[in-house]
């Protein structure tokens, strides 16, 4: 029951990457519409930077996604888990783990609603800048 409730949620970070998508498209035609062009580049650069991060967190999460429909369909068994951190370790995806050590699913489960935790703040970042330019762009260059 707890991997099913945690794939739901891992699934919603999908709408969370579509959703910072849109507004980064949003942010970025309206302030390239609304602001001189030096302004403009910098504020796009800057929601660029925030849409980077928050698609390297749903990349993580859409790899937990698939990787926790396979432990519900099979049993979560020592080898499928040492072979799944032996693999973000390869590359880099994880620090570093002690020789012969195992995560557990609670500390996985821990690590997977930090990522989920980040994509949200990211979003909500994008959320945040999108008004702070545009209030930026009336005030001094409207």
């Amino acid at each position: 029951m707890e991997i099913s409730v945690l794939i739901a949620l891992l699934k919603q970070g999908k709408l969370i990457n579509r959703s910072s998508w849109a507004i980064f498209i949003i942010t970025a035609l309206s302030i390239a519409y609304l602001a001189p062009f030096r302004f403009a580049i910098i504020a796009i650069l800057l929601a660029f930077v925030l849409l980077i991060a928050q698609t390297y967190y749903a990349l993580r999460i859409a790899m937990d996604y698939e990787f926790f429909q396979l432990l519900q369909s099979e049993s979560p068994s020592i080898e499928n888990l040492e072979a799944f951190d032996q693999i973000l370790l390869k590359h880099k995806l994880i620090k570093n783990l002690e020789p012969d050590t195992t995560r557990s699913l609670e500390s996985r489960i821990a690590g997977i609603i930090c990522l989920v935790k980040l994509q949200i703040t990211y979003l909500v970042l994008q959320v945040a800048l999108y008004p702070l330019l545009l209030i930026m762009v009336l005030c001094f260059f409207g």
